[in-house]
């Protein structure tokens, strides 16, 4: 019996093709990862002493966070390339779900895809390094928490965890690219358009993919939404009664 089941899980083994290929090798361009800044500050603090200190459990929280939070136009004064030549960040705002993360479970986050509109995407040899320059806005914290978090990372995948950065310090990256080719159909569909499987969130990540499914579950449990998770279509946020 032990025979035939090693035998049978070998067979099986080799039934599948499996390839792979490990190089390393210097180039002499790049393209840039994406960046992605949050703030542990949930909301500045002019904004929630106007908005929220009569009602810290809105409606629609998310719109709150949107608007209330560390914008990026504040958070990041400077951009730099090669400490000399100032650029402009292509930048997108979003809500993303972390684990384990110290800013907190939901973030305002700001991700830079590119640079001046797109004609920058690419590091050579040449450019140099990126230089930013921080605002922590001390005098809009809430609270004792008062980090930038900050992920170097593939355009597709949002990271779970971010670095948290501390103010009046310099710190220095450096970033490595790994590219990976899965396996086609049928041994895998793990293809870029298989990526977009998620209803609130532009980028995969495993945390992102667990918040939906317990935001799912709890809407289909009580018939709300827990204030931190994205909203359901058609399901109000859960308040002290729900």
């Amino acid at each position: 019996w032990y025979l035939y089941v090693a035998t049978e899980a070998v067979v099986t083994y080799f039934a599948y093709p499996t390839i792979i290929k490990t190089i390393d090798h210097d180039v002499s361009e790049m393209e840039y990862p994406a960046i992605s800044f949050c703030h542990s500050n949930t909301f500045r603090k002019s904004y929630f002493d106007k908005h929220l200190k009569n009602n810290p459990f809105p409606d629609d929280p998310e719109y709150h966070m949107l608007r209330g939070g560390h914008q990026f136009e504040t958070m990041v004064e400077s951009i730099h390339l090669g400490n000399n030549t100032p650029l402009r960040a292509d930048v997108k705002s979003w809500l993303v779900p972390l684990r384990n993360s110290a800013v907190g479970s939901t973030a305002l986050c700001h991700t830079i895809s590119s640079f001046n509109n797109g004609t920058i995407t690419k590091r050579t040899l040449k450019s140099g390094s990126l230089t930013f320059t921080l605002n922590f806005e001390l005098s809009e914290v809430n609270d004792q928490k008062n980090t930038i978090g900050i992920a170097i990372h593939d355009k597709i995948f949002f990271p779970r965890k971010l670095i948290p950065l501390g103010a009046s310090l310099i710190y220095q990256f450096s970033a490595k690219r790994n590219t990976k080719k899965n396996l086609p159909r049928p041994y895998g569909k793990c293809t870029p358009k298989d990526n977009d499987v998620l209803f609130h969130y532009d980028y995969y990540n495993v945390g992102a993919c667990s918040t939906e499914c317990q935001s799912k579950l709890l809407s289909q449990s009580c018939g709300c939404t827990l204030i931190g998770y994205p909203l359901r279509p058609e399901t109000p946020y859960c308040n002290i009664y729900k």
